[in-house]
């Protein structure tokens, strides 16, 4: 398995943190190496609105074998969000940073190795209940995440 197991982790736990929140501000981009925080410059730190922990799986295209994931975040006023994932049956990585932004009803990151190298970059969004996207890793792999259980207010 590759670092797409990974980084599917990550956007599911964004989705989900995005879910009945709405950004203030657009988000610039999530190409980059150290970690993101969205919106303009503000002058202080965001301020935290809630933290919460949940739970998926992903799949990397191509498999048959859905794996799982467990995420701490934490969701701040400019529609950031950071955090830990742990990712199960991947052979490349166990855990991760989580660093993203939810904008609207979508949600963007990147996932980051415990060095500060981006792992991956995850999208997905909110619809009807659920949150649902799809991730792509620092080695090309593709596949699909989702949020299991119910989504956090």
């Amino acid at each position: 398995m590759n670092r797409s197991m990974v980084t599917f982790g990550l956007a599911v736990a964004v989705l989900a943190a995005a879910a009945g929140l709405q950004a203030q501000q657009p988000w610039s981009g999530i190409v980059r190496q150290q970690p993101i925080f969205g919106g303009p410059a503000r002058g202080k730190p965001p301020a935290l609105l809630r933290q919460f922990a949940g739970g998926g799986g992903w799949q990397s295209h191509g498999r048959r074998d859905r794996q799982g994931w467990d995420v701490q975040l934490k969701h701040f006023d400019d529609g950031s969000l950071s955090g830990r994932v742990v990712i199960v049956g991947s052979p490349v990585l166990d855990h991760a940073q989580i660093q993203g932004q939810v904008t609207g009803s979508d949600v963007d990151g990147v996932l980051l190795d415990d060095s500060g190298r981006q792992v991956g970059t995850f999208s997905g969004t909110i619809r009807n209940k659920r949150v649902s996207g799809t991730y792509t890793t620092a080695d090309a792999n593709l596949g699909s995440w989702e949020w299991d259980g119910a989504l956090p207010n």
